[in-house]
C-alpha cells in the first residue's frame, strides 16, 4: 500500500512508473483507475519515445475504470475467473499479469452501495487482493488518500492566548488503522524540499523502516544519492549519521498541520 500525507506528492506517478517498468520487461499489468488520473501519454513518456513500437507496449496494460466499491469487487471477481480459465487452458505455463494496481482504494468507498459497511468492503477487498497475490504470484499495489483529523485533546485544552491556533488539525491516511494493519508492505510518499520526494518504508515483513530520496522526471522516477545530501551534515557533525528507523505507527502522525 502507498500512502501520501500531502496531496500531489506522486502516488500515481509511482504507479505509472511501475507499469512502465513492466511494459519494458514485456510483462502484462492491470491498472484499476478509481480517480481518473491514469494518463497513457504520461505512461508513454516513461516508456520512451512516441513511436509505433513503444505504443504497442501499451497493449500490455489493461485499464479498468470504476466508480464505486461494487464495481471494484466485480472487476476483481472477473479477473480471478479469467486467471482460473487461463490456468486450466495452459497449466504448464499460464501467462498471468505480473502487476495489479488499484489507484486508489479510498475513492470507491465514498460511493459505497447500501447494505455494505466500509469495514466489510475493506475486509473483502483485502482477502481478494491477498488471494490473487498468493495464488497467481501477482504484485498488488494499492494507493490510499489523506484525510483531515482533529487531535483528540483539542477539546480538553484551553489556551487563552491562542498560541496553539492552527494546530488542532493534522493530516493522516484515510480508512483508519484497521486498514493499515491489514497490508504487508506500507509505503509513504512526502516532499523533501521543493522538488525532491522521499519514499518512506513504514511497514515491511522483510526489512526495517527507512527512507529513499527520489525525484520525478519526464522519463519516470530517479533515486537520489543520499550520500550527497548527508555530506554537509557529516562535515558539521564530524561523525557518521545513524539513520533513524521509522515505525509503522509513526506514519499516522506524520504530516503538515492545517490552519483554518
Amino acid at each position: 500500500m502507498i500512502d501520501s500525507l500531502i496531496i500531489g506528492s506522486g502516488k500515481t506517478q509511482f504507479c505509472l512508473h511501475l507499469t512502465a517498468q513492466c511494459c519494458l520487461e514485456g510483462l502484462r499489468s492491470i491498472y484499476i483507475d478509481t480517480e481518473h488520473t491514469f494518463s497513457s501519454t504520461r505512461l508513454l513518456n516513461m516508456i520512451g519515445s512516441f513511436d509505433s513500437k513503444q505504443e504497442q507496449l501499451l497493449e500490455l496494460v489493461r485499464l479498468e475504470t470504476i466508480f464505486d466499491s461494487d464495481a471494484l469487487m466485480n472487476i476483481l471477481t472477473r479477473i480471478e475467473n479469467e486467471f482460473e480459465e487461463e490456468k486450466h487452458e495452459n497449466p504448464a505455463n499460464p501467462q498471468h499479469p505480473a502487476l495489479l494496481i488499484v489507484d486508489s482504494i479510498a475513492a470507491p468507498l465514498r460511493m459505497s452501495t447500501i447494505g455494505y459497511t466500509r469495514d466489510n468492503i475493506l475486509l473483502s477487498f483485502t482477502d481478494f487482493a491477498k488471494r490473487l497475490a498468493t495464488r497467481y504470484n501477482l504484485l498488488v499495489v494499492v494507493t490510499n488518500q489523506v484525510t483531515t483529523k482533529r487531535r483528540s485533546n483539542v477539546l480538553s485544552e484551553k489556551n487563552l492566548d491562542n498560541s496553539s491556533f492552527g494546530n488542532d488539525f493534522y493530516m493522516s491516511v484515510a480508512l483508519g488503522k484497521a486498514w493499515s494493519y491489514s497490508v504487508n508492505v506500507r509505503l509513504g510518499i512526502s516532499y523533501q524540499g521543493d522538488k525532491c520526494r522521499q519514499l518512506i518504508v513504514g511497514k515491511s515483513i522483510e526489512s526495517p523502516g527507512y527512507t529513499i530520496a527520489f525525484q520525478i522526471l519526464t522519463n519516470g522516477l530517479e533515486e537520489l544519492d543520499n550520500e550527497e545530501n548527508l555530506n554537509t551534515q557529516r562535515r558539521l557533525m564530524k561523525k557518521p549519521m545513524i539513520p533513524k528507523l521509522i515505525q509503522a505507527d509513526e506514519m499516522q502522525l506524520i504530516g503538515k498541520q492545517i490552519r483554518p
